[in-house]
C-alpha cells in the first residue's frame, strides 16, 4: 500500500471507530458499553504496525508485552491501588 493511501485509510477507520461509539450508544448503550471498552488503540496499533513491517516476532513481543500491562493495570486497579 502506498504512503498516501495508507495514511488514508489509517484515518479513516480511526474516524469511524471515534464516530461510531457515541452514535451506538445513542441507540443501544449496551453494545456501546461493549465496543467502547476494548483496547481499539492497542489493536489499531498492531495492525498497522503489522502492515508496516510485515515482522511477526516484533508483534508477538509488542502483543506480549501489551497485555503484560494491561493485566498488571486491571489487577492492581481490582486490588484498589490508583496510579
Amino acid at each position: 500500500m502506498n504512503p498516501p493511501l495508507h495514511r488514508l485509510t489509517k484515518a479513516l477507520l480511526s474516524g469511524a471507530v471515534v464516530f461510531g461509539v457515541p452514535e451506538s450508544a445513542k441507540r443501544d448503550n449496551t453494545q456501546a458499553s461493549m465496543v467502547h471498552p476494548l483496547p481499539l488503540v492497542s489493536v489499531g496499533a498492531f495492525l498497522w504496525f503489522f502492515a508496516g513491517t510485515r515482522d511477526t516476532a516484533l508483534i508477538a513481543k509488542l502483543v506480549v508485552t501489551v497485555l503484560l500491562y494491561a493485566l498488571t493495570m486491571r489487577l492492581l486497579n481490582a486490588a484498589g491501588v490508583r496510579l
